[in-house]
């Protein structure tokens, strides 16, 4: 009978012991999926790489380091009348847009290595004050279309809520749990260059101004303002800064940023690197564009809720 008992224990402990090991194997399983990791080794090669680059000392203004001399801060400079247009449209936009729908495009440059291009549907409601004066906090839906390792993810954000995570689940048969993450964890990082808290319309607009303001104190930039261009059915504005000197403190060679000065829309952003020979063409650095915009579509808190029943979180 006592040995009966003891077989009986023994069963148990193994049972306990690989329901642990198969949840541990699951979570790791998870953690790479959403990661969107094909190979985790390729992923442990990208963060020793960014690594080594953050561990790289300044290099000499020869050497394209930094320069000890700044712009005069009270001095004209090539980059005012864009400074001028990008605050006008940024206040246009914040007093004329309350949400919006979107497609938005993206490929970026991480740890030297240019990623895919993703492709994701997103609704956004904009921060702001409302007039109760009550604040509205930033509200974020994604949902991915491609690649097709992470088609079907969704993701939703809302300033403030749910202790700053953002919460997320994988499509398919990956589909098993919901997941909650810091923005700025290194899951949530993982595969993006810049956290779900600075996406957006209205965050673009105020990270190209906290640019040129930096920029302009740096020194000389060449500028130029291109009117009456089309990217694909849109007339836009194509604003484009070049700096042609390699420096450390400069982020690119060139950036583009296309405006839609009817709507007041910030509609493409892209930069480009120095070309490691003269005459070769500037490495892409990152790229986003936003298609299909429809403004003002009267989105509720059950956009952001992961309950709606037109999303495929798991309960």
């Amino acid at each position: 009978m006592a040995g009966s008992r003891s077989r009986i224990r023994i069963a148990r402990m193994i049972a306990r012991l690989a329901g642990f090991l198969s949840l541990v194997l699951l979570m790791t399983f998870l953690w790479l999926r959403f990661s969107g990791m094909n190979d985790p080794f390729d992923s442990l090669e990208a963060l020793e790489g960014q690594a080594a680059v953050d561990k790289q000392p300044n290099r000499s203004a020869t050497d394209s380091g930094p320069v000890d001399t700044l712009a005069k801060p009270d001095a004209p400079h090539p980059l005012d009348p864009v400074l001028e247009l990008a605050r006008r449209e940024l206040q246009a936009f914040n007093q004329e847009v309350v949400d919006y729908t979107a497609t938005m495009i993206k490929r970026e440059r991480i740890a030297g290595k240019l990623g895919e291009q993703n492709r994701m549907f997103l609704k956004i409601i904009n921060r702001r004050s409302d007039a109760s004066k009550q604040g509205v906090p930033l509200h974020v839906y994604l949902r991915f279309e491609s690649p097709s390792s992470v088609r079907g993810r969704e993701v939703i954000w809302v300033e403030g809520k749910n202790d700053g995570n953002l919460i997320a689940h994988e499509a398919g048969i990956f589909n098993l749990m919901s997941v909650t993450l810091p923005p700025e964890g290194t899951l949530a990082m993982m595969g993006n260059k810049y956290p779900i808290t600075g996406i957006g319309m209205g965050n673009l607009f105020e990270k190209l101004i906290e640019k040129g303001e930096r920029d302009r104190l740096l020194g000389d930039c060449e500028v130029a303002i291109h009117e009456n261009e089309r990217l694909g059915e849109q007339n836009v504005v194509m604003i484009e800064v070049k700096h042609e000197a390699k420096r450390s403190d400069f982020d690119f060679h060139i950036a583009r940023i296309y405006v839609d000065t009817q709507r007041h829309l910030p509609v493409r952003y892209e930069s480009y690197l120095w070309p490691e020979k003269p005459g070769d063409e500037p490495p892409l650095e990152e790229q986003y564009t936003y298609q299909d915009i429809l403004l003002n579509v009267g989105l509720t808190e059950q956009d952001f809720d992961t309950k709606n029943p037109a999303y495929q979180f798991p309960n």
